[in-house]
């Protein structure tokens, strides 16, 4: 692959990163995540396909950041992902467990469980139905 094309690639990622944190799955759009990187969105299914994979991608990349590097957030970092992580579990739960199960497989269930710990050492308290 050439380095143009990563660059593109990773400038979607990061674009989406944004936006879905910002705005949660249903809010988000392709187009917008398209005008805010700066590129075509014809790019944005060449590299993800969907939006739901480029959605599980983004679940993937701050789950990986909560396992690996939890205290690395910024605080308004933190602010913004236990936001997002919060109203897409309530929002989107069908969705978003189907994006860490296909990521984690039989790890999925510790992950989600290491994510309500991150949460509530961010002080958000959530109530499970």
């Amino acid at each position: 692959m050439k380095s143009h094309d990563l660059k593109t690639e990773d400038q979607i990622f990061a674009t989406a990163c944004n936006v879905f944190l910002r705005y949660g799955f249903h809010g988000t759009k392709t187009r917008q995540i398209a005008l805010s990187a700066g590129v075509n969105i014809s790019l944005i299914h060449y590299y993800f396909r969907t939006k739901e994979q480029l959605y599980a991608k983004v679940i993937g990349y701050l789950i990986e950041r909560i396992l690996n590097e939890p205290f690395k957030f910024s605080g308004e970092e933190t602010v913004e992902t236990a936001w997002f992580f919060t109203t897409e579990f309530y929002n989107n739960k069908m969705l978003f467990e189907k994006a860490v199960f296909n990521i984690y497989g039989d790890g999925a269930l510790k992950n989600i469980s290491e994510i309500w710990n991150w949460l509530g050492s961010a002080g958000v308290v959530i109530a499970l139905k």
